[in-house]
């Protein structure tokens, strides 16, 4: 799995998971994120904090949410992406109409 498709699976930033995966220094991870990187391996949601905590991990969970896939993602990850596309035309429209503007305005320049 890399690093891309964990962030994905426990909803964190890739910057995220390289921080905790190279140990990076005067950085802790929040509760919220081990309880996601433990779900995101199928875990108990508290399973990474008890390691860290010297206490004993709890039996795996079976969530269904924990097993989810990267592929799993797929159309939602789509979706995102169609509306980022709709709002970057919609930008372009209204910088070419912005642009027709100032030609009119500014001749000369």
């Amino acid at each position: 799995m890399t690093q891309e498709d964990l962030a994905v699976l426990a909803g964190l930033s890739t910057a995220t998971i390289k921080k905790f995966e190279n140990r990076q220094e005067n950085w802790a991870p929040s509760r919220k994120t081990l309880e996601k990187l433990s779900l995101a391996f199928g875990l108990n949601e508290s399973h990474l904090s008890d390691i860290l905590d010297g206490r004993e991990p709890k039996i795996p969970a079976s969530r269904p949410e924990a097993k989810r896939k990267p592929e799993d993602y797929l159309e939602e990850i789509l979706g995102r992406i169609t509306t980022v596309e709709e709002r970057l035309t919609s930008m372009d429209t209204v910088l070419g109409q912005l642009a027709t503007r100032a030609d009119i305005a500014y001749p000369d320049k």
